[in-house]
């Protein structure tokens, strides 16, 4: 068991982490940005004990985004209701129900769950979320649940998310047919690191506010990680997923599961 004083002493290196984190991002944003004007950090808490979650929370972080549903979900009523959260793993069709249940779970605190789901993909998994969010015992139609289309900007096959070429099609689809989902932006998934992969999104952005007249404004567009989250942010991300440089290194009791690593 970790003492008390260990303890506290990894609750103070994460405030310092992140006070480190937001400066480099303020850094970037101002000297070597010209596409973002401003950055929102979500700090990536897979694996990590609720503890961790609450040291970052007490140093002023409010977004933070998890991959595992199950984890989610235990974790959600466990803290604060002012946490906006982000889900940024793989979502399997099986696991839909279980991962939107939180917004019942939570229905009666003070502040209504706020979740964005940044990884859809396909048109089946945008359907059964419109499908299982409107099914939720208690929630206001007029209640929608905001979405990131993820996009695979790599060739890798290891890794999921919509073909680029696909993604207009899949955003016009979120629009016109899903009437419980709200399209706010694209996930870039993809080679770490990869700066092509990063400008080519942010050009497939401009295409879909241009075709699909969305509004630029609240235009989401979430990449890079803990490894490339500045150059990420130098080709116009104003969302960066970062896990490891806040919270440390990361120990995995499992193999598999419900979400794949979207951050690092």
């Amino acid at each position: 068991m970790i003492s008390k004083t260990a303890t506290q002493l990894l609750s103070q290196q994460i405030a310092e982490n992140l006070v480190s984190l937001n400066a480099r991002i303020s850094q970037v944003i101002a000297t070597r940005s010209p596409k973002s004007q401003h950055c929102q950090l979500v700090a990536v808490s897979k694996t990590k004990p609720v503890e961790d979650l609450l040291a970052a929370y007490e140093g002023g972080q409010r977004h933070f985004g998890e991959n595992y549903v199950d984890e989610f979900v235990d974790k959600v009523p466990k803290l604060p209701s002012e946490i906006d959260w982000h889900f940024i793993g793989h979502i399997q069709s099986n696991k839909v129900k279980k991962l939107l249940s939180v917004a019942a779970i939570t229905a009666e605190r003070p502040k209504p769950l706020s979740l964005l789901i940044e990884t859809v993909d396909s048109q089946k998994l945008a359907e059964k979320l419109n499908k299982e969010w409107d099914k939720v015992p208690g929630l206001p139609s007029d209640i929608t649940l905001p979405v990131l289309v993820q996009v695979l900007s790599s060739d890798e096959d290891t890794k999921y998310g919509c073909d680029p070429s696909q993604v207009p099609e899949l955003v016009s689809y979120i629009l016109k047919e899903c009437p419980r989902l709200q399209f706010r932006g694209l996930m870039a998934m993809g080679k770490i690191g990869d700066i092509e992969g990063f400008r080519s999104v942010y050009q497939l952005k401009q295409k879909v506010i241009e075709e699909l007249k969305v509004d630029e404004a609240s235009f989401i567009l979430s990449m890079g990680t803990s490894a490339d989250f500045e150059e990420a942010i130098v080709e116009g991300a104003n969302e960066v997923r970062v896990g490891t440089v806040l919270f440390g290194a990361r120990n995995y009791p499992q193999k598999g599961g419900a979400g794949e690593a979207a951050a690092k």
